[in-house]
């Protein structure tokens, strides 16, 4: 059965030692499975209440104290030894042989509770302490954290206090717009997370009975009103809302334009849900496109969109083979309205004309 000694002190720590010995490595690990620490000497009288307390024992015990990066460190804290904290026995540390675990004197004969630096490997009581901090310590309500002679908590949302036993509190039910709310407490001191509920109107994120709570900042948490996801710019056209906040709100409703040459496909105009959703999916802009062109015959025609599909803004010209003439205008240009300028001209075949001679030079007579 491990050993028990218990301090009537400040804060009331506990210490307890093993039984068996253990290497340095080997004490932190006991400490650890019996909820405890390495001990840290809080001030130099502490030093000779261990060393009345407890009972000899001829490998002496380890205390919470390494060599880390080549400084003497309180291992439960990570803090740094200072030098008004220092207990070394006569002549100690020696730093002989990488002796860099600390141990106490009990009951020695000289240099009673002091230290003296030794391997970490050597074996010895381990001395460990319970703090301050327990599962009461703070309230339940927040964390403990270890200090020398003292403890802090730190608290979770909602809780203040040197023990984080005191509740944030909400001021009367304030009245919320676009609903109605309802509670099952008394209205004059609400604390930190005890909930109402609220009724809101369409429109607004909580659309059935859900909860309202005072929080930690010791105001009422309120419903949100619903916005919809921001829409994509559209290429080659604009989006123009009714809303023109960043967070577009439900009833919003924005119309989309195109540029010349651009056509919209999809609906001209989106409203935001009471849902949180746009109503439709939203447009886009797609550039005009004119009738393909028939082919051209005895001729050919050359577009400056080369393209199956023939967008605003293209010129195709038309030629005719040796023998044919064109009949109609050279060029013809796709229109934003989707048309082209005009229509579509043909090669016709080049004719001359008749010959005439004079009536006195030929006669004709019938030949029986």
């Amino acid at each position: 059965m491990d050993g028990l000694t218990i301090l009537e002190g400040v804060n009331c720590w506990i210490y307890i030692y093993s039984n068996t010995n253990e290497t340095f490595d080997g004490a932190e690990e006991w400490c650890h499975n019996h909820h405890a620490k390495l001990v840290a000497i809080q001030n130099k009288s502490i030093n000779g209440y261990l060393n009345e307390a407890l009972p000899f024992n001829p490998g002496y015990y380890w205390i919470g104290i390494r060599k880390i990066n080549n400084n003497w460190t309180w291992v439960a804290t990570n803090e740094p030894l200072n030098n008004e904290d220092k207990n070394w026995a006569t002549d100690e540390p020696n730093g002989d042989g990488n002796e860099d675990c600390v141990e106490i004197y009990i009951k020695r004969g000289k240099d009673d509770g002091k230290w003296n630096d030794e391997r970490c490997t050597k074996e010895k009581v381990a001395l460990c302490y319970r703090a301050s901090c327990n599962e009461f310590t703070c309230s339940g309500n927040g964390q403990c954290n270890e200090g020398f002679n003292n403890y802090t908590c730190e608290c979770n949302p909602g809780f203040y206090g040197r023990n984080c036993e005191l509740v944030k509190t909400c001021d009367e039910v304030p009245k919320f717009d676009h609903g109605n709310l309802e509670c099952n407490h008394s209205l004059e001191s609400s604390a930190y997370n005890l909930p109402c509920t609220v009724w809101c109107e369409k429109g607004y994120e909580l659309t059935k009975l859900e909860p309202v709570y005072c929080n930690f900042y010791g105001e009422w948490s309120a419903p949100l009103p619903v916005t919809c996801p921001a829409l994509t710019p559209i290429a080659n056209g604009s989006v123009t809302c009714s809303d023109p906040s960043a967070n577009v709100a439900w009833g919003t409703n924005c119309t989309f334009t195109c540029e010349e040459g651009f056509v919209l496909k999809g609906p001209d105009t989106l409203q935001c849900g009471s849902s949180g959703n746009w109503t439709e999916e939203q447009p886009s802009c797609e550039a005009v496109t004119c009738p393909a062109l028939t082919p051209i015959a005895n001729g050919s025609v050359t577009c400056s969109d080369p393209s199956a599909n023939v967008t605003w803004g293209t010129n195709c010209t038309f030629t005719c083979e040796e023998g044919f003439v064109l009949k109609g205008p050279d060029t013809l240009q796709c229109e934003s309205s989707g048309n082209w300028t005009e229509e579509q001209p043909s090669c016709e075949a080049v004719r001359c004309e008749a010959v005439t001679w004079p009536e006195a030079l030929f006669s004709c007579y019938h030949v029986p």
